[in-house]
């Protein structure tokens, strides 16, 4: 092992060794790596801190994903606001249907606004606290 050639001793208990082997397996680690990430954690993140969220790059695409879904019902929406006028527009839909439709695309829109509001509470509690690790 080529410039680890130091060791730390460490005593935990069963129980925190248990969640230091299974904190390492969900982030697909051993111990041993997930010890040395942890060990290079500025020491101006750890105080006074309660939580920490490690972003590995699956997760971070995972998360792009979910972005982009948002990204796609929105602009979903959009198109049908803009069908709704044009047919308008044009005289082919009557005032009830365009009522209507506008309705649903309301409520839709409304669903969509509440989950990017979550989406955007938990992100900014997320990158509070963001350690960029190359």
């Amino acid at each position: 092992m080529e410039g680890q050639s130091r060791r730390i001793f460490v005593r935990v208990s069963d129980t925190e060794y248990d969640g230091a082997r299974d904190l390492a397996a969900s982030m697909n680690l051993t111990v041993s790596p997930l010890i040395r990430l942890l060990l290079r954690l500025p020491a101006s993140s750890i105080q006074d801190a309660d939580t920490f969220v490690v972003l590995d790059t699956r997760t971070a695409s995972h998360l792009a994903r979910e972005i982009r879904r948002w990204g796609y019902h929105y602009n979903q929406s959009v198109h049908a606001l803009n069908s709704i006028a044009y047919y308008l527009r044009l005289g082919e839909a009557d005032a009830a249907d365009a009522l209507e439709a506008l309705e649903t695309v309301r409520e839709r829109i409304h669903e969509l606004d509440g989950g990017v509001r979550a989406l955007r509470k938990e992100m900014h509690a997320v990158t509070d606290r963001v350690i960029v690790e190359r």
